[in-house]
């Protein structure tokens, strides 16, 4: 059996936090060292994602606008790619809403999805649209 490579951290606590992680020890029946670890691990999994929250929003911040904003070439090729692996899915865009008919005929906003003429009729924009085989 393999064990893995630790290091000691010597780390001095003020009286209250610590009297309140061995009561957080004793409530669930675990050593205290154990439960610092895991409150260790929690807040460094929760920093490295605001971290990395903070630099998609100054990286989406500087590039609003720009080519690097929208890439029709790559939209297209993302939808082409997500309709090839749904093929049995009936992906169609129903007048006023973005909306999916389900395998019922149904839209997903509950309410009947358009015939084809009025979808081809409709001057509204569509944004995923397959045709029927």
């Amino acid at each position: 059996m393999r064990t893995a490579i630790t290091k000691n951290f010597h780390l001095p606590l003020p009286l209250d936090l610590y009297a309140d992680l061995r009561a957080a020890a004793e409530r669930v029946g675990t050593p205290a060292t154990d439960v610092a670890r895991e409150a260790i691990q929690v807040w460094l999994k929760q920093e490295r994602r605001r971290r990395i929250h903070a630099e998609l929003r100054a990286y989406a911040e500087v590039t609003a606008g720009s080519a690097d904003d929208f890439d029709p070439a790559v939209s297209a090729a993302g939808a082409q790619t997500f309709l090839a692996a749904h093929p049995h899915d009936d992906w169609s865009a129903e007048p006023g809403f973005p909306g999916i008919r389900n395998r019922n005929g149904g839209s997903s906003n509950g309410t009947q999805a358009a015939s084809k003429k009025t979808r081809a009729a409709s001057a509204t924009p569509k944004r995923i649209r397959r045709v029927s085989k």
